[in-house]
């Protein structure tokens, strides 16, 4: 939903297109040509992801080390909550894609129509005729982070640091990876 709403209002009207209802359907199909194509591409990635997880995982092998109760013993543990969460999974994101792609968007539009005829949210029978939406609801809090952590990069300490714990992090997990021990 939030792909599709950016989606709307990066595309904004151009002149001769304000005022009729022909802009805004030509907007939305712009809309849904822009975010159509990447939530169509994440979601059946996803919807496949778990569908192979489905067919995938019956059963997992857990090897039990000596000094427990059972001394170099494999067990297999069924785990059927996998198969029953990839199957709940796979169901739900396509639900979910195809509500987003008929339901939100034909509510979008009405909503959209009732600002455009500059009707009032809550009741609305009643039409603003000189509505000014407030500053404090434009202010674009996701772009001030992205300024400054632009800045942030580009500094040399912040480069160093990273790359310290990177190294950091890289070390501790070739270290614990080589202790594994094997049977």
């Amino acid at each position: 939903m939030f792909v599709i709403v950016q989606c709307f209002d990066n595309s904004e009207p151009t002149g001769e297109e304000t005022g009729s209802n022909k802009s805004l359907q030509d907007r939305v199909a712009r809309m849904m040509s822009q975010a159509g194509s990447a939530i169509s591409v994440t979601t059946l990635t996803d919807i496949c992801a778990f569908a192979v997880g489905t067919f995938t995982v019956r059963s997992i092998d857990v090897v039990v080390y000596p000094g427990h109760y059972f001394k170099n013993a494999i067990l297999r543990q069924v785990l059927p909550a996998v198969r029953s969460f990839c199957v709940t999974c796979a169901v739900a994101l396509a639900s979910v894609f195809l509500l987003q792609l008929s339901w939100f968007v034909a509510w979008f539009t009405l909503d959209q129509r009732r600002v455009e005829a500059r009707r009032n949210g809550i009741v609305p029978c009643v039409v603003h005729k000189v509505w000014i939406p407030p500053t404090w609801s434009k202010f674009n809090l996701w772009k001030l982070i992205l300024e400054h952590l632009s800045k942030l990069l580009d500094k040399t300490g912040f480069n160093v640091s990273t790359k310290c714990c990177k190294i950091y992090v890289n070390r501790a997990i070739v270290r614990k990876t080589l202790n594994i021990r094997l049977q």
